[in-house]
């Protein structure tokens, strides 16, 4: 019998206004598909339909009109242990993450259960740090030619999600962490500004920020360019394009920051927690040395790194489950 949530979830739709520029769909139904249980968990795919456009504002709203953005449906996958589920998780006092991948906004996927991107909410779960998290299936800038995927799709698909959290499940935001690795934290940074900059939500309780990148001032990395699409290319100084250049907003959640003493973006990463810490936000900071230098941007995700250097991956997640507790 289909539980009292999913029945909720069928019946839920997100109606489209009146000449919106912003998306295609007159009505999206959110709809979890389990696919049966494996041995990591129940295999969950949600689908989110795009934010009521009320809430999308000021200069985001702006670029996304100029860049031509259509927001659509999108995929998300659930990662929990077997015997959890969705039904109670409004009163769940555990934590609930919404997690975003890396791979420059180029490549990675949620959907991939058994890919290195996987292995950082998998061990979240697996650990007991969070009760379970919601991997979101953002667009990549290259994922089709027919469709403009560039800046800011990919920061209202994150509040998409967000905002499914908070309205549909009805989980508290103090309740909800956000997590990122890479690009993945880039989105984090951005997620969190627009939700202070906008006030269109309440913030997260706090955010896990994985070798973030955060300074996009170079014009010949195709990624960066991809990302930018046909905006000005004065953004990439901006401060939803390089976080690492502009103080954070009042309000500003506790951060956790992982990285590398050797990995390329490394100086950035300084910079960032200097203008997180600077402002007076919480930031726990952990660098990690010894790592060989082309293996330690976003070493989680890498097997190879939890077998050579495994006491670099059990300290972080030691950190992590010590802050995540701390939060609590």
């Amino acid at each position: 019998m289909p539980s009292k949530l999913w029945q909720k979830l069928k019946a839920t739709n997100f109606l489209k206004k009146k000449n919106s520029s912003l998306s295609d769909t007159a009505r999206a139904d959110t709809t979890v598909i389990v696919s049966g249980d494996t041995e990591d968990g129940p295999d969950m795919v949600q689908t989110i339909p795009p934010i009521p456009e009320e809430f999308i504002r000021g200069d985001v709203k702006s670029w996304a009109q100029q860049a031509g953005i259509v927001l659509q449906v999108i995929n998300a996958r659930w990662w929990m242990k077997a015997g959890d589920g969705l039904e109670e998780v409004d009163k769940d006092n555990r934590w609930t993450a919404l997690n975003f991948h890396g791979g420059g906004y180029m490549f990675g996927s949620a959907m991939n259960r058994k890919g290195g991107f996987s292995r950082i909410p998998s061990g979240f779960v697996d650990r007991d740090i969070f009760a379970r998290v919601l991997s979101v299936d953002y667009t990549l800038t290259g994922s089709s030619p027919e469709r403009l995927a560039s800046f800011p799709l990919q920061l209202l698909e994150g509040l998409s999600a967000y905002y499914y959290m908070l309205h549909t499940l009805n989980v508290s935001p103090s309740r909800i962490i956000f997590v990122g690795d890479s690009a993945g934290a880039h989105l984090v940074l951005s997620l969190v500004r627009y939700i202070l900059e906008s006030q269109c939500l309440d913030p997260p309780a706090g955010i896990v920020l994985l070798s973030p990148w955060c300074d996009m001032r170079d014009p010949n990395h195709p990624s960066i360019r991809k990302f930018l699409g046909q905006l000005p290319p004065e953004l990439m100084q901006s401060r939803y394009f390089s976080p690492a250049l502009h103080a954070p907003l009042p309000g500003w959640p506790p951060t956790f920051i992982s990285s590398a003493d050797n990995e390329r973006i490394a100086s950035s990463i300084v910079g960032l927690e200097g203008r997180l810490s600077g402002a007076g936000v919480s930031v726990d900071w952990l660098q990690t040395e010894g790592i060989k230098e082309n293996l330690s941007h976003d070493f989680l995700i890498r097997d190879v790194v939890a077998k050579v250097w495994p006491e670099k991956v059990q300290e972080l997640w030691q950190r992590l489950g010590a802050w995540a507790a701390h939060l609590a």
